[in-house]
């Protein structure tokens, strides 16, 4: 019983990262491994990641922002979240708009159409145009110097 409870997880888990890839892909985003996707711009390298909870049967979905040049140059980066410059989860950037909470995986299929639904409208409605906005450096350090930087949606690494 608990394999098939498994299975069944992992098939559930595999069809949300495929939508969401999917999303993601649609925003000019590559995938990188099971559960990384990244989108480079200029000077900035967006990146999306799907965290499994360890507490429940769920996943969040993290944002962040890397800058190549506080890294190594312009090569590309470890996409790993302890070298990302800015970050936040979903729930902390459309923090104006309603939440539904975690994302489950054992969900019916009614209610997967509406996850579906609502991870594309506020990704490319929300996420993607409020990570876009940070696009230099200049701008991260700016806003932190003018104290206008939105803590409540995003936190910065002491390397900004």
């Amino acid at each position: 019983m608990q394999k098939a409870n498994e299975e069944n997880q992992a098939t559930m888990e595999g069809n949300l990262f495929e939508y969401l890839d999917s999303i993601l892909h649609e925003e000019c985003f590559q995938k990188r491994g099971k559960k990384i996707w990244f989108r480079k711009t200029d000077s900035t390298i967006l990146i999306c990641e799907a965290q499994v909870s360890r507490y429940s049967n769920a996943f969040y979905l993290n944002f962040g922002i890397v800058f190549p040049e506080l890294v190594n140059g312009n090569k590309m980066p470890k996409l790993s979240i302890d070298n990302w410059h800015v970050r936040g989860r979903f729930e902390e950037i459309i923090k104006d708009r309603k939440f539904i909470g975690s994302f489950p995986f054992e969900i019916s299929t009614k209610d997967q159409v509406q996850l579906k639904d609502y991870l594309k409208e506020n990704i490319k409605s929300c996420v993607v145009p409020f990570l876009l906005k940070y696009s230099s450096v200049e701008m991260v350090k700016r806003e932190i110097a003018e104290n206008v930087f939105d803590y409540g949606r995003m936190l910065t690494s002491n390397q900004v």
